[in-house]
């Protein structure tokens, strides 16, 4: 895909893929720049097929075209024998903490039996405080001992094309996931902020200077908080929801992602308005099945 490179003097360029591992030089202060490799060869086409694999160890997403021809397949570890000792972890450091917080108020009492004598608020006020904190510790222990969410993306060969990279544990406010081509150089960032989330879905997705480049979110708002605090299921197939991905400056839609009706997880990628090809196939995928990975679609 075309990339934008950028030289220390302040000048940028747009360069072609047949260019990757090459030396540019600038026009302005004719420095010898490095053109990095891309994230694999390019996928054409502007309609696909993405499929989990349910009975697998794994995370697995199916890409295919309309032809049913394989595009790539994208994998995440599912872990599951590490995922259930780090929640086992988590409950028994949960309950440890609020057994410490129950002696030590237990503990106050022993020492003065009258100090709850005709205060009752202050026995609620102090349980309130407890679940409280009880919860605050809950949160941080599970996300630091949480899994990072890492995505591989491979040719039919096993030939790793790009990934997407967890950049941060700790996913609040914002979750950051970064694309990684196979020379692990950082190309994009795709971004969640919590807060604007709690609408409806959306992402950013950013160039390494910050600016954001494509958008994608949720087409219904009320749909969107139906499936995600009501529906479960196969009742989610009755809330489902569109994912545009647009340009964030003319708030044009260049594709969609929706899943299919059925039971099985099934999903289509569909770039047909986008018919001078502005959004990279490869970018699409990715922010498509890092969407399903992470939203549990």
């Amino acid at each position: 895909m075309p990339r934008e490179l950028f030289c220390p003097c302040g000048a940028s360029y747009r360069i072609r893929d047949e260019f990757a591992g090459q030396e540019v030089r600038c026009d302005q202060c004719h420095a010898v720049l490095e053109v990095p490799h891309g994230l694999g060869p390019e996928i054409v086409g502007h309609w696909f097929e993405v499929k989990e694999q349910i009975l697998d160890w794994t995370e697995a997403y199916t890409v295919r075209d309309r032809d049913g021809s394989f595009v790539l397949e994208a994998v995440r570890p599912r872990r599951v024998l590490l995922r259930s000792v780090l929640r086992i972890l988590i409950a028994l450091a949960g309950m440890a903490f609020s057994l410490v917080l129950l002696a030590a108020v237990f503990g106050l009492i022993l020492r003065d039996p009258g100090i709850l004598r005709g205060r009752q608020d202050l026995l609620v006020a102090g349980y309130a405080v407890l679940i409280v904190l009880s919860s605050l510790f809950g949160l941080v222990i599970s996300s630091l001992l949480r899994v990072k969410r890492h995505l591989g993306f491979f040719a039919e060969d096993g030939e790793l094309l790009f990934w997407i990279h967890q950049a941060t544990r700790i996913q609040f406010p914002q979750a950051t996931y970064l694309l990684v081509g196979p020379d692990d150089r950082v190309w994009l960032a795709f971004k969640r902020n919590f807060f604007a989330c709690l609408i409806k879905r959306t992402w950013r997705c950013e160039d390494m200077q910050g600016r954001c480049v494509w958008k994608a979110e949720e087409d219904s708002a009320l749909r969107s908080l139906i499936r995600r605090r009501f529906a479960r299921g196969l009742l989610s197939n009755l809330a489902r929801t569109r994912l545009w991905l647009k340009d964030p400056e003319t708030g044009q839609r260049v594709g969609s992602f929706q899943r299919r009706q059925g039971v099985w997880d099934q999903y289509e990628v569909d770039l047909s308005p986008d018919a001078g090809c502005a959004m990279d196939q490869r970018i699409a995928l990715a922010l498509c099945v890092l969407f399903s990975s992470v939203e549990g679609r």
